[in-house]
């Protein structure tokens, strides 16, 4: 080391040891090279840590995406750290089970939906004729049915124009109304007359559906049809007979027509009967009252004294017929009023016990000279209805006549009962006559029937009681019926409405 001072005249030299210079710079190299060892060591660490828990689930992560995008949805994500790539890779593995149980659900869906188009796929061609084109009008597919039909061979036909069964019988306007009707993506319905290959002719009801692609355009076309040749054949027919025979249509029409005129004269006819029975049936039963009346007062030994008993058999016999009489002709007009709606009903509440004691005051005195046993009850006592009475009592008037006219001479028994059942009431009038035949009870309540019909029948009567009855009946809202057997006696019940 030198120093020169000039204004001094003065140089200065100083030696100092090359190492003990060096030594700071030496010492401080070594610092450095063992600080940079020690920071690579920190870096290799660093490194080392950073591709354990950042690269390597990394790593896990990408190959398990590249098995999942491969299809493979069971491959599980395993990656467990807990930092943001360990939630990362716990999130993808919840969406590989989410995909997964999804990827099931629809590969059941589409099972199902491809079993059920599987069975209509069947069901289409167990009972209806197939066929598929393409767009141009190509057969692409058709079922067992159309080979069936058309006579020709599968073979023959995939690629073919379906003119191929072409009969002739449409004009070419027909095929292109519905070319043009397909082609614009609606739906074509009509009847088509096919010829098969051995010549046959065969006709179909046709639907074509086209199948549309993504632009709204048709790519296929699907032909269901439908054999109709038996009916087109009855239809063929019958135009045929209806042309053969114009002429008769026109004959029977003559007769519908004069049947109508017939029709309409006969119900003048039977109108003018009905009048005419109305109007004889009042004027026979007018002079039977002064008759009936004057057989009584021929009995009454106050008017002409005592009768020999011829007389009075006599007068007896006239009586007993005209009552007969009266009652036939009551029995006719009451029918005339049932079948022209002009019977007259009285309404009001009627005490089965009080019309019970009429009933046995009025019958018992007969049943008891025809020594006939008589029971008469109701079954719940104090039974009441809104109804007619004197109707009611005409019916169970007509079942009693009925019952007394079939009864045995010796041992005949009749019950007559009574009994409220839910809202209506039950009458029943009981016998132990013959019965009825099982093949006649059908006809009971037809006007003017008989059970004998036979000239020499034991019992007499016009045929009307049963009918008039169930006319009665019905028009107080109930309905009548009877039970019997035959050899075992009868049982004929209506029931009426608690409320009229």
């Amino acid at each position: 080391f030198s120093y020169c001072a000039k204004d001094l005249g003065l140089v200065l030299l100083a030696e100092i040891d090359e190492a003990e210079i060096f030594k700071p710079i030496a010492q401080l190299k070594n610092q450095i090279i063992v600080i940079s060892i020690i920071i690579s060591s920190i870096f290799v660490g660093i490194a080392f840590y950073v591709s354990r828990t950042i690269s390597r689930p990394i790593t896990k992560l990408r190959n398990a995406v590249d098995r999942i995008s491969k299809g493979d949805y069971n491959y599980k994500v395993d990656i467990k750290s807990s930092d943001e790539i360990g939630h990362l890779g716990h999130q993808f593995d919840e969406m590989r089970k989410s995909v997964l149980e999804t990827n099931r659900n629809l590969n059941m869906l589409v099972k199902e939906r491809t079993k059920e188009l599987t069975d209509m796929t069947n069901a289409l061609d167990a009972t209806a004729i197939v066929m598929v084109t393409n767009r141009d009008g190509r057969i692409t597919k058709i079922n067992q049915k159309f080979i069936e039909i058309s006579k020709f061979t599968e073979k023959e036909l995939i690629g073919k124009n379906p003119c191929i069964v072409k009969s002739g019988y449409h004009r070419t306007e027909f095929f292109e109304k519905m070319w043009k009707t397909i082609s614009h993506g609606e739906i074509f319905e009509g009847e088509i007359k096919n010829k098969a290959k051995d010549g046959t002719y065969y006709w179909v009801k046709t639907t074509i559906v086209p199948f549309l692609d993504e632009n709204r355009q048709p790519k296929q076309y699907i032909a269901i049809q439908n054999d109709i040749t038996d009916l087109k054949n009855i239809e063929y027919a019958l135009q045929e007979a209806l042309k053969r025979d114009k002429e008769s249509a026109e004959i029977i029409k003559r007769h519908v027509e004069e049947l109508k005129r017939t029709n309409i004269e006969l119900r003048r006819k039977d109108k003018l009967k009905d009048e005419f029975l109305s109007m004889t049936s009042h004027e026979l039963k007018t002079p039977l009252t002064p008759i009936i009346g004057w057989c009584g007062a021929l009995k009454t030994p106050r008017i002409l004294g005592d009768l020999a008993p011829q007389q009075r058999a006599a007068v007896e016999t006239i009586e007993s017929n005209a009552v007969k009489l009266e009652k036939m002709i009551s029995d006719m007009l009451d029918a005339q009023k049932l079948d022209l709606n002009e019977m007259k009903f009285t309404i009001g509440e009627v005490q089965v016990d009080l019309l019970f004691n009429k009933i046995k005051k009025d019958f018992e005195p007969l049943l008891k000279e025809k020594d006939i046993q008589f029971i008469i009850r109701a079954e719940t006592a104090d039974i009441r209805l809104e109804s007619d009475e004197a109707r009611i009592l005409q019916v169970i008037s007509a079942l009693l006549y009925n019952s007394i006219d079939f009864v045995p001479k010796t041992g005949g028994r009749i019950e007559v009962t009574a009994e409220s059942r839910d809202n209506n009431i039950i009458f029943c009038i009981k016998d132990n006559g013959p019965g009825i035949p099982k093949d006649k009870q059908e006809f009971l309540f037809k006007k003017f029937y008989q059970v004998d019909t036979s000239l020499t029948r034991k019992h007499g009567g016009t045929g009307l009681g049963l009918a008039i009855s169930k006319g009665i009946v019905t028009r107080l809202g109930g309905t009548i019926w009877v039970e019997t057997e035959e050899g075992k006696g009868s049982n004929f019940y209506f029931s009426l409405p608690r409320k009229y």
